[in-house]
């Protein structure tokens, strides 16, 4: 299956091959992360242009983990609308992190419910090994009972049995805990994996309009998928475990203090609830803390996407300290919340540490009153003492894991809104038409239009615009006044707020995006190009089939570049480099007309295609692209007015409508909007 995208005017963002074949030149996660995080910040930043290409992508990344998963066993777009018509609107620059949901525990572990049977033998592993430290306590508290006894051949026998006996509690909780970590661990790894494939995959079926946001940016994205599902196994897996194993140690060790001596359990139990206030304010200061850091990290990361896609340009001008120290004050945040709780964290952790040492102390003295007064065997009072203490120590050990625990939760809950959030952009249930190839017919009728994250700006106002089979229309008009979204309609990025945008009569919301897609062919200004060979960045075009060698030297005949390619020692086998970048820009503006051609498209979409081009290039490329056009409608946006001025139908657009349409002679013949454009010689 072939891969194809669609690419609004955006930031490019570096697609490497290493990405594409998802190479380990790595180790361990940083294999599954740093490819994973190059597929989503360039597929978010580049736009989707099948819905086809999910299921492509989720498999690639779905072959990443479950080599991660291996490695793990083993050790245990923000697309920006970014064109000419739309009139700048300040926007905040604040990044805001999503909101989390608020889910329960159980919700939480009902996302391991596949691995039910391998969390099951962890858990009861984990309340199993749970029982160890309260028995050590209990058989510690005996043992040290027999010195009181003058037989010594007595003492060497049961001196023997307690030795085996605690070698059988140790072989025993050496098992429980293999069982444990083992079992825990790949529950915990499959649930990571699930849940990164199910957020990579929704969030390639979001609207366009959903990366708009400057919450979802593509860095903070990425930390979402890259840390917010590993973060989730603080709630779940192991640290469950731990839970559980704290769980076990504080009833059995409850148990056993009350039944060998109950006034001084009580004693020791007396301390309980202070201990318990105090873990709770530490889980609550944790979590407090853990959203400063979630807006600080993404706000943070953000920042780095952009620099280092962009390091060129960075370099260029210099800035370099400048972004360095802009990184330390997005991170700053994060750091000032965290000495500030971390402050009071330790008052209340070394209060729920030194509560058990208080209580040792109560229960030894009401021990001893007990020895003299009511001759309580010492024997008893030891094993009360011990059992519960070293089981409470042991659980506060355990519980000191809250903080992963509350984490956990908090991931959670931002993971599921994501989930839960639907794409407001949707094929129909059943669509007109099926397997729909249209004939390049298309039809914008009484189109009212704002982006969503400009609510304030009417880019298109009561617009009609008819684009007959076969016909070239030209848009032109002043910077701001709808060219490009007239395109990104038609793709359909975006639905209109009112009207009706139709290929052959039918809208498009009763169509397939896929098939309404595959009869587009878009060429716009900046090319992206991937770096893999020229052959397959053709053949990417077109992801229905896969073309055969001869489809692809066509095209590039058409396009102009074949000969070219033939010229360079590796042929259509040469590696362009990342971005092209091994490419003139006119070369690169060829073989994307080679690879929109590839498709077969009944129109053509031309969003300034020769504008960023030097004299001699777009001489070329624009033979290139007459000779696409041939027998194809299209719809081209150009400044130039040489390249405009032989369309069928010329349409000036001001103010989010078709102000004035026809030929160049009839337009200049009206003078009027276009005789004044053209007289500047600039569209």
């Amino acid at each position: 299956m072939k891969l194809t995208f669609g690419v609004a005017k955006t930031q490019a963002i570096a697609f490497t091959c290493k990405a594409a074949k998802c190479k380990p030149y790595m180790s361990g996660h940083q294999v599954m992360f740093s490819n994973e995080i190059k597929l989503l910040g360039v597929l978010i930043d580049k736009q989707l242009k099948f819905i086809k290409h999910v299921t492509y992508i989720v498999n690639k990344v779905r072959k990443l983990y479950k080599k991660s998963a291996l490695i793990t066993r083993s050790t245990s777009v923000k697309s920006e609308v970014d064109e000419d018509e739309c009139q700048d609107v300040k926007m905040q620059d604040k990044t805001e992190a999503i909101d989390s949901e608020d889910v329960s525990f159980w919700r939480v572990v009902r996302l391991n419910a596949p691995e039910w049977k391998s969390a099951s033998a962890a858990s009861i592993s984990s309340l199993l090994s749970g029982f160890a430290m309260p028995l050590f306590a209990v058989i510690i508290a005996d043992f040290i009972g027999i010195f009181s006894n003058p037989n010594l051949e007595e003492v060497r026998s049961k001196v023997i049995n307690y030795a085996i006996l605690f070698i059988v509690i140790g072989v025993a909780s050496g098992i429980a805990n293999f069982i444990v970590v083992y079992y825990y661990g790949v529950a915990g790894e499959y649930l990571t994996t699930r849940l990164r494939i199910l957020l990579f995959k929704h969030l390639l079926q979001q609207e366009i309009a959903y990366f708009d946001d400057k919450a979802n940016s593509t860095g903070a994205l990425c930390a979402r998928l890259s840390g917010e599902a590993a973060a989730v196994q603080g709630a779940t897996g192991q640290r469950v475990g731990t839970v559980l194993q704290a769980i076990g140690t504080v009833v059995l060790a409850v148990a056993l203090s009350l039944y060998y001596q109950w006034q001084v359990g009580l004693v020791a139990l007396s301390c309980v609830p202070v201990m318990a206030i105090a873990l709770y304010y530490e889980s609550k200061l944790t979590n407090d803390a853990n959203s400063g850091t979630t807006k600080s990290m993404e706000t943070s990361s953000k920042l780095a996407v952009e620099a280092i896609a962009n390091v060129r340009t960075v370099a260029s001008l210099g800035r370099e300290d400048m972004f360095v120290k802009e990184y330390a004050m997005q991170l700053k945040p994060a750091l000032v919340q965290a000495k500030k709780t971390s402050h009071w964290r330790g008052i209340v952790f070394g209060l729920s540490r030194s509560i058990f040492n208080f209580a040792y102390a109560a229960s030894i003295y009401y021990g001893g009153i007990l020895m003299i007064y009511k001759h309580v065997d010492y024997v008893l009072i030891l094993k009360s003492t011990e059992s519960l203490l070293n089981g409470a120590s042991s659980a506060g050990q355990a519980f000191a894991f809250a903080p992963n625990f509350q984490k956990g939760i908090k991931a959670a809950g931002r993971i599921i809104k994501i989930l839960n959030k639907q794409s407001k952009i949707v094929d129909p249930p059943k669509p007109a038409i099926e397997d729909f190839k249209g004939s390049g017919e298309a039809n914008l009728q009484n189109i009212d239009f704002k982006y969503p994250t400009r609510p304030m700006v009417q880019v298109l106002k009561n617009m009609n615009l008819a684009i007959p089979r076969g016909e070239t229309i030209a848009l032109v008009g002043a910077s701001g006044c709808g060219k490009s979204t007239v395109i990104q309609l038609l793709e359909r990025y975006y639905d209109p707020d009112s009207g009706t945008v139709s290929q052959d009569g039918i809208p498009l919301p009763k169509l397939r995006m896929a098939d309404t897609r595959q009869t587009i062919g878009f060429v716009q200004q900046e090319p992206v190009l991937f770096d893999r060979t020229i052959s397959e960045n053709i053949a990417y075009g077109d992801n229905s089939r896969s073309p055969s060698m001869e489809e692809i030297i066509e095209v590039a005949k058409q396009a102009n570049i074949h000969n070219f390619i033939i010229s360079l020692p590796m042929g259509y086998e040469t590696n362009i480099g990342s971005k092209g970048t091994q490419l003139s820009g006119g070369q690169k503006q060829r073989v994307a007309i080679a690879r929109a051609l590839i498709r077969r498209p009944k129109m053509l979409l031309l969003d300034e295609a020769t504008s960023a081009l030097d004299t001699e290039s777009e001489k070329v490329v624009q033979e290139a692209l007459d000779a696409a056009k041939a027998g194809r409608t299209c719809v081209m946006i150009a400044h130039r007015l040489s390249t405009v001025r032989d369309a069928d139908r010329i349409c000036v657009l001001r103010d989010g409508r078709v102000a004035e349409s026809g030929t160049h002679a009839q337009l200049m013949q009206m003078q009027g909007l276009y005789y004044k454009l053209s007289r500047q010689g600039h569209m």
